[in-house]
C-alpha cells in the first residue's frame, strides 16, 4: 500500500514525514507521496528507519521499522535530521541481534507444534491400525473401517479401513447434520446391525462397493468428557462379512 510504514519496509531506505502533508524524504533528498498515518495525526512530524536482514539472503529483507516522533510545530534542521539519522541507524544496529533471536524463537514455537501434531498423528494412526486388526483377527469381521467427526467442519469422516479399497475411504465423507448411518450413530449413540438398504446409506457407495451383498454393524466410539461430566460421541466403527461367508451378524 502507500502507508509510510509500507514504503519505508519495502524501500529499506530510512525517510523523513511531515503529518500535515502527504510527503515524505527519502534519504537521498527523493520525495514521496504517502498516504497519512492515523497514529501519528498528534505529532508534527516522524522519522521512520527500517531495521533490515543483512545475513545471508540474496534479498535483503525488513524486519521492522523504527519510528521516531518530533512534537514540535518547526521540523529540525536537515543537520540535525541526518544527525538524529545516523544516531537511529546506530542504534538499530544492536535491536538488529533482538529480531534475530525472537525470530528464532518464534520459528522454533513453530516448529515444535508441527511436531507435536506429526508426533500424535502416528499414535493415532497406530491406534487405528490396532482397532481395525483386532475387529478382524480377534472378533473374525472381513472388513472394517474408522470414522471420526470432524466438529470444525461438521462431518463425519472415514479415515482409515481393513480389507476395503482406498477409494471406499475417500468417499465416505458425509455432514453431522445430514441423514446419514454414521450421523445417526454419532447422535442416537446406538449400534444397529444392517442387512438389506437403508435410506440412511449413500448410494453411490451402495452401488460402486457391491454392499447388498454385505451385512454390517455400525458402533459408536464413545469417550467421557470429565469436564462435561457426560459421555460424547468421537466417530464410528463399520464392520461386516460379505453374505457369501454368512448373512447375519
Amino acid at each position: 500500500s502507500d502507508h509510510l510504514l509500507a514504503q519505508v519496509a519495502r524501500n529499506g531506505k530510512p525517510c523523513y514525514y511531515v503529518t500535515d502533508g502527504q510527503r515524505a524524504i527519502w534519504q537521498d533528498q527523493s520525495e514521496i507521496r504517502v498516504q497519512r498515518p492515523q497514529a501519528f495525526q498528534n505529532l508534527y512530524s516522524v522519522m521512520s528507519i527500517p531495521i533490515t536482514d543483512d545475513g545471508t539472503s540474496p534479498t535483503r529483507q525488513t524486519l521492522a521499522v523504527l519510528c521516531v516522533g518530533f512534537e514540535r510545530s518547526a521540523p529540525p534542521r536537515q543537520t540535525l535530521l541526518t544527525s538524529y539519522q545516523t544516531l537511529l541507524s546506530n542504534m538499530v544496529h544492536y535491536i538488529k541481534p533482538i529480531l534475530h533471536y525472537e525470530r528464532t524463537v518464534q520459528e522454533l514455537k513453530a516448529l515444535q507444534q508441527i511436531g507435536s501434531k506429526a508426533s500424535r498423528a502416528v499414535e493415532l494412526n497406530q491406534v487405528l491400525e490396532s482397532i481395525l486388526h483386532e475387529i478382524v483377527a480377534t472378533l473374525g469381521f472381513e472388513f472394517a473401517t474408522v470414522s471420526l467427526v470432524d466438529e470444525n467442519e461438521q462431518l463425519s469422516r472415514t479415515v482409515k479401513g481393513i480389507n476395503v479399497p482406498d477409494e471406499w475411504i475417500e468417499t465416505a465423507v458425509h455432514p453431522l447434520h445430514g441423514r446419514s448411518i454414521r450421523a445417526d450413530i454419532v447422535h442416537t449413540g446406538k449400534t444397529e446391525v444392517i442387512e438389506e438398504w437403508d435410506d440412511r446409506f449413500d448410494r453411490r457407495i451402495w452401488e460402486r462397493f457391491d454392499h447388498k451383498n454385505a451385512v454390517r454393524v455400525f458402533s459408536p466410539i464413545v469417550t467421557f468428557e470429565h469436564d462435561a461430566h457426560q459421555e460424547k460421541v468421537i466417530g464410528t466403527v463399520e464392520a461386516g462379512y460379505w453374505k457369501a461367508t454368512r448373512s447375519v451378524i
